[in-house]
């Protein structure tokens, strides 16, 4: 009964500590204050700067002008390197 019991209040007083900080982010939700897309980051900027920084750091490191050229001319043409 002890367990039950202690259990119970373990997870009251871990609800409380979870939703406490929560609570002024669930208040403007509610209300239609805050707009959940601004809790979500930029996933296109994210996925462009990913799939973009490996060319970028290569192109910098290469010592050929013609590669390094045709990798910049490879960036820009793929619309990825631009916001």
């Amino acid at each position: 009964m002890k367990m039950i019991v202690g259990l119970f209040i373990g997870v009251i007083v871990g609800g409380l500590l979870l939703v406490g900080p929560l609570s002024p982010l669930l208040t403007k939700a509610a209300s239609g204050e805050l707009d959940l897309g601004e809790l979500l980051p930029d996933i296109g900027n994210i996925y462009r700067e990913a799939y973009t920084s490996p060319f970028q750091e290569a192109v910098q490191e290469v010592e050929d002008k013609e590669i390094s050229g045709f990798m910049n001319r490879l960036l820009n043409r793929s619309n990825l390197s631009k916001p």
